[in-house]
């Protein structure tokens, strides 16, 4: 079905949030589930006569990455006030690993902050899948609208004033036989003419396919 843009600009007033409605009704907070566990590795780290408890925890703070590396852990915590300490849902384990660079890296390119994507980490024992879910189910959590800078001032971004009008600004397009082949490639409106980015090519382009894009970027 292509989509269809037929004038310069567009209005997007009905569409802005009000919050909660007196006709609208939440949906329940769902109890978190309680973190996957390998049983192999529980079994190993139980012959060697750790506590059910702590062998869990440990395995959830290592990211179920191994009986060997959940061990170490059990060594260097065993004196931690809280690891005989139940396990309650999804909550992270105190002195849990530092997530990865790349897993940072890898959630930030969806749009989220650097705080956000560490909290999410930290919420799901740094699975970045887990993560992913959790970013996009708690946009509550921590607010995306404002930041603090370094002399404490809060910078808020976004404009919620009327009208709302925005022109498309780029669309982001397939090349290839099949979605199993081929790249991605962008064009901007720039200058009152389309402009093609493909890889090393970049030529003005007077027909870009509007109608067949993966992504429209809008700016107001």
């Amino acid at each position: 079905v292509p989509i269809l843009f037929e004038q310069d600009c567009y209005n997007f007033d009905k569409y802005i949030a009000h919050g909660r409605q007196d006709h609208e009704e939440l949906l329940p907070e769902e109890s978190p589930a309680a973190p996957s566990i390998n049983e192999s590795d529980l079994n190993k780290l139980l012959e060697m006569g750790f506590p059910e408890n702590r062998c869990r925890k440990a395995l959830i703070a290592t990211g179920n990455n191994g009986a060997d590396i959940a061990m170490n852990w059990l060594f260097e915590h065993m004196d931690d006030a809280d690891i005989d300490a139940p396990i309650s849902g999804s909550t992270s384990v105190s002195n849990a690993q530092e997530p990865s660079k790349d897993d940072v890296t890898i959630l930030m390119t969806m749009g989220f902050s650097e705080a956000r994507v560490r909290k999410a980490l930290s919420e799901t024992n740094n699975d970045v899948n887990r993560a992913a879910d959790w970013l996009f189910s708690h946009p509550e959590d921590v607010s995306e609208s404002s930041q603090v800078d370094d002399n404490n001032v809060i910078n808020t971004f976004g404009d919620s004033t009327l009208p709302a009008d925005y022109q498309l600004q780029s669309v982001i397009s397939h090349k290839g036989t099949s979605v199993h082949c081929g790249h991605y490639v962008v064009h901007i409106h720039k200058d009152q003419k389309w402009v093609l980015f493909n890889d090393n090519k970049v030529a003005e382009d007077p027909q870009p396919p509007l109608g067949d894009a993966y992504v429209y970027i809008l700016r107001r």
